[in-house]
This record gives structure tokens, sequence and C-alpha cells, in this order.
């Protein structure tokens, strides 16, 4: 089903990331918890990630491009997996604290 200007999957993500504020708390705890998991990846899997990762700020288009990718490695699967569960549980967390601080 069509998203937002008729756009499908990956790219709809990628224009829901392009709207949102660089200064969002997740653009920094995200990228924390993937450091912490891609150490346990092979060295060929650990490339996949490092080009993900990048060397300036968070890259959003490149986590997007990777886990549209992943489904060619099993170890770089389960890390997108792992992460957005995570991803999802944290931005859950973040709404519940703001309702249940009101």
């Amino acid at each position: 089903h069509p998203g937002e200007g008729g756009m499908r999957g990956w790219d709809n993500a990628k224009f829901w990331f392009g709207l949102t504020p660089d200064s969002h708390f997740m653009f920094k705890e995200v990228p924390a918890e993937f450091e912490k998991m891609h150490k346990e990846l092979n060295e060929k899997d650990r490339l996949i990630v490092e080009r993900v990762k990048g060397r300036g700020n968070w890259n959003c288009n490149s986590l997007v491009d990777m886990f549209s990718q992943c489904k060619g490695t099993t170890e770089v699967a389960k890390v997108c997996n792992e992460l957005h569960n995570k991803e999802i549980m944290m931005l859950f967390n973040h709404c519940n604290d703001i309702v249940n601080s009101r």
C-alpha cells in the first residue's frame, strides 16, 4: 500500500527520517545501541556496518539501506532485527514516559 506521496517501503522510511529533526533523541540513542551490537559481527559483516555508520554523524538513509539489503547475510539480518526491536522499544518507552509524566 502506497505511503506519503505514493512512496513505498524503504523510500517511505527515508521520507519520515528526513522530516525528523536532527535533535531528536533517537539520533543519539540508536547509534549507541548499534555500536554495542556490531562488535559481535565477523569481519565481512563489520565492514557492511561500518559503511552504514560512516565517519560523521549518524546516517539514517544508510541505515535504511542496510535494513533493505540485510537478507544477504545472516549476521547482519540478525543485527538489523535486534536494532529495530530496540529502536521500537526506545521510542515506545519515550512516548510512554511523556504520557505518564502528565
